[in-house]
């Protein structure tokens, strides 16, 4: 049974590979390997990259949403505050407090 095109031993008509053939095919084999090994490294970089890049990108949306969250707060907390006070008696005619402070 051949298995990925490596053999444990001859078939019975088979002769033996002389060791200049064997020594390349074992080059073939390393270079097969070399070749998977660098592709395989390179498939988990990238993907280490990639997570990376979505953390970042979902980290600033974060970030993003929660400035937006505290704008939101800050100003309904401005228009309640400023609708719960009693009239500062600024008016066009009556001038800004005039009477109510003195």
């Amino acid at each position: 049974m051949h298995t990925n095109g490596a053999r444990t031993s001859p078939a019975p008509g088979e002769q033996e590979p002389s060791p200049p053939e064997a020594l390349r095919h074992l080059q073939q084999q390393i270079e097969a390997f070399q070749a998977y090994f660098t592709h395989f490294v390179r498939a988990k970089v990238d993907g280490f990259l990639l997570s990376s890049r979505q953390l970042v990108l979902w980290t600033a949306l974060g970030v993003m949403g929660l400035l937006a969250l505290a704008g939101l707060i800050i100003t309904a907390m401005v228009l309640l505050l400023g609708g719960l006070q009693p009239d500062s008696g600024c008016s066009s005619a009556g001038g800004c407090g005039s009477a109510r402070w003195e």
